[in-house]
C-alpha cells in the first residue's frame, strides 16, 4: 500500500493531468507544516485527499474491490509547500538572495521545533521540486528574489 494511504486503488485525478507513474512522498502541509502526502508526476505536485467513507467498494475491470477507498488527487502549486517556511526565514536580507541561496536556506532549516531533522532530511523530495525549472520560475516570481545566480 501507499505510506498513510493503506489499501486505496481509486484516484481521481484532473483530466488533462494524467502521468502514467505517480510518486507517494510526504511534504510539508502547507497549511500547518506538518508532514502531509502529496504525489508528485513529472516534477508536478498534487495534494492527496482522502476520502472518508466507513463504507465503500468498487469495480475495477472486471474486479470486485472490497475496500474502495478513494482519493483525489488535486494539482498544487509548488510555492505552497514553502509558505509555512518562509514565515520562518523572513527576514530582511532574503529578497536581496539568488533563488538558489533561498532555496539553501529553505531547506536548512530545521524540520519542526526540538527535531534535528533540516527540512532537507525530512522531506527529500522537496528541493528537487523547488529547483526544477518550470517550479523555479513561478516560485522566483512568488517569493520577489534574484534569479539564480549559480
Amino acid at each position: 500500500g501507499i505510506p498513510g494511504m493503506p489499501d486505496t486503488r481509486l484516484f481521481i485525478v484532473p483530466a488533462a493531468e494524467q502521468p502514467t507513474e505517480y510518486a507517494f512522498v510526504h511534504l510539508p502541509c502547507f497549511r500547518t507544516g506538518r508532514p502531509a502526502l502529496f504525489a508528485v508526476a513529472d516534477l508536478r505536485v498534487y495534494e492527496v485527499t482522502r476520502a472518508r467513507m466507513d463504507f465503500t467498494s468498487a469495480f475495477i475491470g472486471n474486479s470486485f474491490v472490497p475496500d474502495g477507498a478513494v482519493a483525489v488527487l488535486t494539482p498544487c502549486d509548488v510555492a505552497l509547500l514553502v509558505l509555512h517556511l518562509m514565515q520562518r526565514l523572513a527576514t530582511s536580507t532574503t529578497s536581496k538572495l539568488p533563488l538558489d541561496d533561498y532555496i539553501d536556506a529553505l531547506v536548512a532549516l530545521p524540520a519542526a521545533e526540538n527535531d534535528g531533522q533540516s527540512v532537507s532530511e525530512a522531506f527529500p523530495a522537496l528541493e528537487a521540486l523547488l529547483r526544477a525549472p518550470h517550479n523555479s520560475t513561478k516560485l522566483q516570481a512568488f517569493l520577489r528574489v534574484r534569479p539564480t545566480g549559480r
